[in-house]
């Protein structure tokens, strides 16, 4: 075959795949930023950590989530919590040197556990209803819904591949609004005598 034709359909494709890029990106809205004071909490988890951006990359064909370190990122173009619809927020369930991060305990969620989110003037409660685990080729976790709900996802830590340094399965906590939880009351302390 003519390297010239070669180098012809090449070049084709590539700008064929850049207006493709482009115009996918213009039918998108714009991707909301969370305030910079908001806040994922997860008492059970000892969890109290800021929310960043996740930005999605046409170039990847997926979200990029390698800035985040120990921060939860809030995948850009799913809804903020004041919004309808599906929140998603991911984090690392390892560092790259397989030391734990910050969604590394997200299994242990069980069903009715809080979930809060502080979005710089109030916090939005939540209640974990499923737990699940899939392939991380499955993207139905971050699809849209008509309901209202926040959905965390982070990668199960068992299932990563030393040849590709990838992991293979999700770890997936969906949760629905509730209203905000009655505080812990104090238990009383008996007084002491004085002496």
């Amino acid at each position: 075959m003519n390297p010239r034709y070669c180098k012809t359909i090449l070049i084709t494709f590539l700008l064929c795949l850049s207006t493709v890029h482009i115009a996918f990106a213009q039918q998108l809205p714009q991707p909301y930023t969370p305030p910079t004071a908001s806040r994922l909490r997860i008492e059970r988890l000892a969890i109290d950590t800021p929310i960043v951006i996740s930005p999605y990359s046409a170039a990847l064909g997926t979200w990029n989530v390698a800035r985040l370190r120990d921060r939860a990122g809030l995948l850009a173009y799913t809804p903020w919590v004041s919004q309808p619809g599906n929140t998603v927020i991911v984090g690392h369930v390892e560092t790259p040197n397989r030391n734990p991060s910050l969604f590394f305990d997200l299994h242990l969620l069980e069903v009715g556990d809080v979930i809060s989110v502080f979005d710089g003037q109030a916090d939005w409660f939540y209640a974990v209803t499923e737990k699940f685990v899939v392939p991380y080729t499955d993207l139905t976790p971050v699809t849209r819904t008509e309901d209202k709900r926040l959905t965390l996802i982070t990668c199960v830590y068992d299932s990563f591949q030393p040849d590709t340094r990838e992991h293979l399965d999700r770890t997936v906590i969906v949760a629905l609004p509730i209203a905000a939880p009655e505080p812990t009351p104090i238990p009383a302390t008996e007084a002491t005598p004085a002496a």
